[in-house]
């Protein structure tokens, strides 16, 4: 006997397991059905990897599962059939089952979960139930089936694949993945990427919605610097510099509370974007780092622009990109390139209308040496020469280095090396 069955009623456990390759709206529907039924909701999630059927990692669409889906228990990597599913839930002290599939499967699910109860696992009673209807183009039916968003993928179509997406802030980002998987992922040219001007940042975004966040840590919560996390999966920690704030992190991102009040929520991170939300301020800083492959290597682009919470644009920030050792950061007021030419040799320049005496320069000056900016480093030593004295005389901050030992190298010395290299 169980301890649960010693002090509580039977349990019951409302469950679903399927592919999600990718998460579509007709699985939002089948997790608002599990969640209309008495007892506690799960999902879990094949592990199946096929780039035309299965083209998301598991960890992706585990990924994207708790983000969609926050309020439901995610299935973990050790289950991989629907028989360890039943498994791991009885062994969670379940008695009852309620299992939700799509309304053409009902009796197929009812005879497979009969014909194994008593066998592989053992429920008090087993009841299925229909999530509504699975195929599409049906009436009544939402959104677009996981196989017709693989072919919008692989049609490079977004719109339509969008129109299966249950949260479209993601639309995008999972577009692109379902692509890579399935082996058809855009490749750009390392030219374009490099010679082109920086792109602008958006104007105006579409800011993430927070739905049911954890609850606030109460009295019953452990406060430590260590992390405490529940039962359930959410994480609590105390913050580093301040005893008064808490940071939760669950499926949905890290919550940082006050007291009872969430001051601050960051999203998970997608293809290395993610939104901060300070509600202090009054703010949502995008904070981007994304991967782009290409033939001649990856790219890496960067960003920080800061928007309101209506997503309406305050301050550009910076962006950046970087390619082996070559990294430009640009923004209205400051500047930033670092270019690892050697072992022996690297040159790091920067400039900030706002920063201290010994970098500082006016933002007429800042836009100068941002246009004299050498677009990649095929632009030659020559140009990195004219650059480093030109930056100089604005009144930038010009140092060489060694890479090797991180020793700082005379500017002087540092031309000249260069000047060398050139031939």
């Amino acid at each position: 006997m169980r301890l649960r069955e010693l002090f509580e009623a039977p349990a019951t456990a409302v469950m679903a397991f399927g592919r999600m390759n990718p998460p579509t709206i007709g699985h939002a529907k089948q997790v608002d059905a599990i969640k209309s039924q008495p007892g506690d909701p799960f999902i879990f999630l094949s592990q199946s990897q096929k780039p035309k059927t299965d083209p998301l990692s598991f960890q992706d669409k585990l990924r994207y599962a708790k983000f969609f889906f926050p309020n439901v228990t995610i299935g973990n990597p050790e289950v991989k059939t629907i028989i360890q599913a039943l498994q791991k839930v009885e062994s969670l002290g379940y008695q009852e089952l309620i299992y939700v599939a799509g309304s053409d499967r009902v009796q197929a699910f009812e005879e497979l979960l009969n014909k194994y109860n008593g066998k592989d696992f053992t429920f008090k009673s087993i009841k299925v139930v229909s999530a509504g209807e699975r195929d599409p183009d049906a009436d009544g039916a939402e959104g677009m089936s996981a196989s017709k968003m693989r072919q919008a993928a692989v049609d490079n179509d977004l719109e339509s694949f969008k129109q299966g997406v249950p949260q479209q802030e993601v639309a995008d980002e999972m577009f692109a993945a379902v692509r890579k998987g399935m082996g058809v992922e855009d490749t750009v040219p390392a030219e374009s990427i490099q010679e082109a001007e920086n792109p602008a940042v958006a104007k105006k975004i579409t800011p993430l919605k927070m739905t049911n966040p954890p609850k606030a840590p109460d009295a019953t919560i452990p406060r430590t610097r260590d992390g405490y996390t529940t039962n359930d999966g959410i994480t609590y920690k105390q913050d580093k510099y301040d005893e008064n704030l808490m940071h939760v992190s669950n499926g949905g991102g890290t919550y940082t509370f006050d007291g009872a009040r969430i001051i601050k929520w960051t999203t998970p991170r997608f293809k290395g974007v993610r939104q901060i939300h300070n509600f202090v301020q009054s703010t949502i800083k995008v904070d981007a780092n994304i991967k782009i492959n290409t033939e001649n290597g990856p790219v890496m682009l960067s960003t920080d622009a800061v928007y309101d919470l209506e997503g309406n644009l305050k301050d550009a920030g910076s962006l950046g990109t970087s390619s082996g050792g070559f990294g430009i950061s640009v923004g209205a007021d400051k500047m930033k390139m670092d270019y690892v030419i050697s072992d022996n040799l690297s040159i790091h320049i920067s400039g900030s209308a706002k920063g201290p005496a010994a970098d500082k320069a006016s933002l007429k000056q800042i836009k100068d040496i941002n246009n004299f900016m050498p677009k990649s480093e095929k632009d030659g030593f020559k140009q990195l020469i004219a650059l480093a004295n030109k930056a100089r005389k604005l009144g930038a901050k010009v140092t060489f280095k060694s890479p090797a030992n991180q020793g700082a190298i005379p500017f002087n010395q540092g031309i000249q090396m260069l000047k060398k290299a050139s031939g």
